[in-house]
């Protein structure tokens, strides 16, 4: 169903959304990209300062997510619109987890609820997979794969929604105080230490 959602709102426009959106009490916007690099960059800048703001400094945890702007968000980003190549923004709903989904009774058919819904690249979401607590599993990833191809370069497929499971997982550490920070944040050393 999310990657029938995707391929129908896909739109010429920009990526971001042009009102604020919410998650966890903060703005993700508004603000309009041409750049998929430069939006996502933005968003996950922003839940950076916030995580930080909730859960205070972190030294090695700074220093890995400096490198992360600065190298691998590039690396795995740019080429997705370079050398002639294009991505289509497409509506997500953006706050996708096992939390957020369910089947309605009467039919059978699934319902997603609680979304943090803005125009990003369509394999954005599958950064869910990687969710710390919630996420879903491979048979997703698979699937939605298989119904919507990947972007080019497809080899680096599963290295952006590692890079994306980043984001979902700084959410998750920016919404809570204390323990469960350190498990969200092992996603972005390692997406920097395989990456760069």
């Amino acid at each position: 169903q999310l990657a029938h959602i995707n391929r129908v709102s896909a739109t010429t426009g920009k990526f971001g959304s042009d009102v604020p959106h919410y998650h966890a009490g903060f703005s993700f916007g508004p603000g309009s990209y041409s750049s998929w690099a430069d939006c996502f960059t933005t968003w996950i800048t922003k839940i950076f300062d916030q995580d930080t703001a909730v859960n205070g400094q972190w030294l090695a945890y700074e220093a890995a997510f400096k490198d992360m702007i600065r190298k691998t968000i590039p690396r795995l980003l740019l080429p997705l619109q370079a050398n002639g190549r294009e991505i289509i923004p497409v509506l997500v709903h953006g706050n996708l987890s096992t939390n957020h989904l369910g089947i309605r009774l009467a039919d059978g058919m699934p319902v997603l609820f609680s979304p943090c819904a803005a125009y990003a690249h369509q394999e954005f979401e599958l950064g869910v997979s990687q969710l710390a607590i919630g996420g879903l599993d491979k048979t997703y990833v698979d699937e939605y794969l298989r119904m919507a191809l990947p972007s080019e370069p497809i080899d680096e497929v599963y290295h952006r929604i590692i890079l994306y499971g980043v984001h979902f997982n700084l959410r998750l550490s920016a919404s809570h105080t204390g323990p469960f920070r350190e498990r969200y944040v092992r996603s972005t050393v390692t997406v920097v230490h395989h990456n760069n």
